[in-house]
């Protein structure tokens, strides 16, 4: 797909949500992402590991680049972090790769391996006999699932939670001190113990009468009084023209991520192509990789703009007013005892 191609579909998107200030951020997102990696990178120099990694990671989000990816890694490495160094030494070779930057896939990759050896790396053995149904198992928060129970799953060092529950059985939670470097362990899993049967409890019916006192009681002998009936007081909520537009625009705009994810998954696949091709120019690829990075910035901005409008008629159903067509009345009254008093309501809504 050609330049010119792209653009239609961008000018199109924009008929629909009107993304011009979104896209204008992004420029400033650019701009103090750059600032972000320069500073992290002062730091790095300064020996201030924590403080730089903070800024590069920012860096990367805004305003994601191989460099960028690359120098966060080696900051993540000097900070201790090595799994995660580990990780994101993988994510820059496969970036590099992406941009047709043989040089950087290889000093990836050859990083990535030097690493793998040094990073610690936690088992989680759940034995036959553990392997409940429905047993849920979680690391740091996160879900274990089945296919990785036995497998060193690599760590950054210190403490980490192993947890598991299933239904019907009380829920088990264990704690592993891992080193920063080369500290290999494991965990099992236990048996889990079967919970206590539930206690059943008898319904009961709800008095049809509230204790109240009546003028002349005296203080602390609440009296018990019939509370009046009323009548149910439905009421209608309409939907106001807000609604309308709001989820029309929304529609649109969810129509419009959808059109440009597709045409930017086609041109990545493109830029992909043209890297394996040893008879593509480098200016044809860096034409490709302009071209999906801009219908990426499409996306997101449009994508974004649609999350924006579905919350925006949620509010709007949620809030239009109540308009009431028949009910009873509220009523309130007070009590005193010896031990305090209070007010009681009553009435239907």
């Amino acid at each position: 797909m050609g330049t010119r191609a792209i653009w239609v579909v961008v000018a199109l998107s924009c008929m629909l949500s009107c993304v011009r200030p979104v896209l204008a951020q992004s420029s400033a997102d650019r701009a103090l992402a750059e600032a972000l990696y320069d500073e992290g990178r002062r730091l790095m120099t300064e020996g201030r590991y924590a403080d730089a990694c903070a800024k590069l990671y920012e860096s990367q989000r805004l305003d994601p680049a191989t460099g960028t990816l690359l120098n966060l890694a080696a900051c993540r490495e000097q900070e201790g972090k090595l799994a995660t160094a580990w990780l994101l030494f993988k994510d820059a070779a496969a970036a590099a790769r992406r941009d047709g930057r043989q040089d950087r896939v290889e000093y990836a990759e050859k990083r990535a391996e030097e690493l793998s050896p040094r990073v610690s790396r936690l088992t989680i053995e759940v034995p036959a006999g553990a392997a409940l149904p429905g047993l849920e198992v979680k690391l740091d928060g996160v879900v274990v699932r089945s296919a990785a129970w036995g497998l060193p799953t690599p760590l950054d060092g210190g403490t980490h939670v192993v947890e598991a529950a299933a239904p019907g059985h009380a829920p088990f939670r264990g704690e592993v001190q891992v080193g920063v470097e080369q500290a290999n362990q494991s965990l099992e899993v236990p048996v889990l113990a079967p919970e206590a049967e539930p206690r059943t409890s008898t319904p009961t019916t709800a008095p049809s009468v509230v204790a109240a006192p009546d003028v002349g009681t005296p203080v602390g002998e609440p009296v018990t009084v019939p509370v009046a009936s009323a009548p149910a007081s439905p009421s209608q909520r309409g939907l106001g023209i807000g609604v309308y537009v709001a989820g029309g625009l929304t529609l649109g705009l969810a129509a419009s991520a959808v059109v440009t994810a597709v045409v930017a998954n086609g041109l990545a696949r493109d830029f992909d192509e043209a890297n394996a091709d040893p008879n593509r120019t480098v200016p044809e690829r860096q034409d490709l990789h302009d071209e999906a990075k801009t219908m990426q910035i499409a996306n997101t901005a449009l994508s974004g703009v649609a999350i924006v409008g579905a919350a925006v008629t949620t509010f709007l159903i949620l809030k239009r007013p109540r308009r009431e067509v028949g009910g009873g009345r509220w009523r309130v009254a007070t009590w005193a005892s010896t031990t305090g008093g209070g007010v009681v309501v009553g009435g239907a809504l």
